[in-house]
């Protein structure tokens, strides 16, 4: 039987009822019976919660883009709309891709039309950006 976990970063000190809320917050969450495991990411700044969710809804919300490493021999291929160059070595390059706007199989495809690619790997934003974007976006 998998159990519920809950994480919660904290940055500095918390005051009395910051710390109530959080215990209020997280015991309205706790099911009788949970068969589940779920990641609960509570993220606390400016004396208020502003983030409470799974780690999934987290990605889902600041991981929009998919990263294209792709290692080939021949032309550099030329990128397109919806792709943005992070990093480029001699014969191999990582891509950020907004897949609502190109597709990870066209991203590819293209790719492959204008140099043999060697290797190809897709992964999605790292769970270190994903953090970084929140603090920005929170200000934090």
């Amino acid at each position: 039987m998998l159990q519920k976990i809950s994480l919660v970063f904290f940055t500095f000190l918390l005051d009395f009822l910051s710390k109530e809320e959080i215990y209020q917050s997280q015991k309205r969450k706790q099911p009788k019976k949970n068969k589940e495991m779920e990641v609960i990411i509570l993220l606390i700044g400016h004396g208020r919660i502003l983030l409470d969710g799974n780690l999934n809804t987290l990605k889902e919300h600041f991981a929009k883009d998919k990263k294209i490493t792709v290692k080939y021999t021949g032309s550099t291929p030329v990128i397109s709309t919806g792709m943005r160059l992070l990093e480029s070595k001699e014969n191999q390059m990582t891509i950020s891709l907004d897949p609502h706007i190109l597709p990870v199989s066209s991203a590819i495809a293209l790719l492959a039309s204008q140099t043999e690619l060697l290797d190809v790997s897709v992964a999605d934003i790292s769970t270190e950006e994903v953090l970084a974007a929140l603090y920005k976006e929170y200000h934090i």
